[in-house]
């Protein structure tokens, strides 16, 4: 067995549907559902594994961590984005959420006691969302990169990650008690890094106004368009980024500019005292695979590469 292969070992794992982490009732837009039922009528040629479930219970299947990876550990890029709507490695927040609904994941017993359940008919939908999110750890696999990730702390198998998610679990163990799990992580810095140098991607408050005085030729559309600053010693760019499709473009006054070999790092900090400033728990940094974009549609896709538990003193609690 190579080391690619040990590390992909328990990738299998993810494809056991009964015991496999989903969320119901998830809700597409139209492209995406022509994308998911068009790569489902051609049939995948590489391993997947269950994302998610539709409201009809049939799988949302993602391509597996072994199949974006080669044996030298180097992203293959050629695998687009079929499933660019729901895959949560698709984009930064999906993926944290991803991540922190694992570790949060206690994987209750599908035929344990329901006690909010009045009805035959209300156990059995509790019983099958209970065995949806069986296999945490098989999941959480599937986002973590196999080099910054998976070789700097000795991870080979889904199996590895339990002592992580444990740690973790136990320090923010009040995750989700008084709001839901989305109020508690917030993005703290996000930046690319290139050939070209270091730029920290921040969001513009007047954005139609800084298209406007530097002379960008491109109409200002808020709804259809996320509008970033990237700053760094190689100067200024707007980065345009469709919310659609994930492509993006790169702007400096009325020229479109590239980076080279261009990744992007992007920290979540999760803080239990919501609205108290005490300061976080917990650090989470993801970093994309610097994919290039294909037919104007996003390609790379982000993973966990890397966490840090930080222990601070309550402040405005009493």
């Amino acid at each position: 067995m190579t080391t690619a292969d040990a590390k992909f070992a328990s990738t299998e794992a993810g494809n056991d549907s009964g015991k496999t982490r989903g969320i119901s009732k998830v809700r597409l837009g139209a492209a995406a559902v022509v994308a998911a039922l068009t790569l489902g009528a051609c049939g995948a040629s590489y391993d997947t594994y269950v994302e998610g479930y539709w409201d009809n219970g049939d799988e949302m299947r993602a391509p597996a961590k072994s199949a974006l990876f080669d044996e030298e550990l180097q992203p293959i890029c050629e695998i687009g984005l079929p499933y660019q709507r729901f895959e949560s490695r698709s984009r930064p927040y999906n993926l944290i959420s991803a991540v922190i609904f694992e570790i949060y994941n206690t994987e209750p017993d599908p035929d344990g006691e329901c006690e909010e359940c009045v009805t035959d008919e209300e156990r059995e939908e509790v019983r099958i969302e209970r065995e949806r999110v069986q296999g945490s750890l098989a999941t959480l696999y599937q986002y973590t990169h196999p080099v910054y990730f998976d070789q700097e702390l000795g991870i080979e198998t889904s199996e590895d990650l339990a002592s992580i998610k444990e740690e973790l679990r136990e320090h923010l163990d009040t995750l989700g008690l008084d709001a839901p799990l989305n109020r508690y992580y917030t993005e703290a810095e996000k930046y690319i890094e290139a050939e070209e140098g270091t730029f920290v991607l921040e969001r513009l408050r007047d954005q139609e106004g800084y298209i406007r005085d530097n002379g960008i030729p491109i109409d200002f559309k808020g709804l259809q368009f996320n509008y970033e600053v990237a700053t760094g010693d190689g100067g200024e760019y707007l980065r345009v980024t469709n919310r659609d499709t994930g492509a993006s473009e790169l702007w400096q006054g009325d020229q479109k500019s590239e980076l080279t070999n261009s990744v992007t790092y992007v920290r979540y900090e999760v803080d239990l005292n919501v609205g108290f400033p005490n300061g976080p728990e917990a650090s989470f940094l993801l970093i994309s695979d610097g994919c290039p974009e294909r037919n104007n549609s996003q390609v790379e896709r982000f993973w966990l590469h890397s966490y840090e538990i930080l222990f601070t003193e309550p402040q405005g609690l009493s």
